[in-house]
């Protein structure tokens, strides 16, 4: 039989600690208005019909964040990982900038084999980078691809919505917490 000490659930903590590049960092918050708004790779489906997917077997895109911003240099406004999915971690780019929206075009995002369009946005734990930037966006990097899919605009006088997703019939879908919602 297990031994248990105290009582109550398991709780860890991790702390990182890093150096930031020559560079300097890029932060979440910073995008502008007229940004493009790409991710690497592909995303949904990450956990797998098997229950193995690649959550578990992710490379993290630190070379690939890394060369962004020294390629983009000061164009490179804002980034962040995508482990919640890509409507509620693009909407955390925006937490500092209510008057600004991502409008994302649903036939660009570069959905893994097998998922919609819908998945890619909600499904989470892609660990991909999502990146605001103004300037040429490369279309790789370190043999990952870059793929556009969309940019950041003022928002509409009472549009509420930070992340909208415009599908191939022209309908919008506010997805701004649409993926992972962490509970306490």
């Amino acid at each position: 039989s297990a031994h248990r000490i105290g009582q109550g659930p398991l709780t860890c903590s991790v702390t990182v600690v890093a150096v930031p590049t020559p560079n300097g960092a890029v932060e979440r918050f910073g995008a502008e208005a007229g940004d493009v708004v790409a991710v690497t790779g592909s995303l949904g489906g990450s956990f797998g019909s098997d229950g193995a997917g690649r959550h578990m077997t992710f490379e993290p895109r630190i070379g690939e964040g890394i060369m962004l911003h020294a390629i983009l240099g000061d164009g490179l406004h804002a980034m962040i990982d995508l482990s919640d999915g890509l409507g509620t971690d693009a909407a955390h780019l925006l937490e500092h900038s209510p008057r600004l929206q991502i409008r994302i075009d649903a036939k660009a995002i570069p959905v893994a084999s097998g998922c919609t369009w819908r998945q890619a946005m909600v499904d989470g734990e892609d660990y991909e980078l999502c990146f605001c930037a103004s300037g040429e966006i490369p279309s790789q990097v370190l043999d990952c691809p870059i793929t556009p899919v969309g940019h950041v605009v003022e928002r509409s006088p009472g549009d509420s919505r930070s992340v909208v997703v415009v599908d191939e019939d022209g309908n919008e879908h506010d997805l701004t917490n649409a993926g992972w919602e962490h509970v306490s």
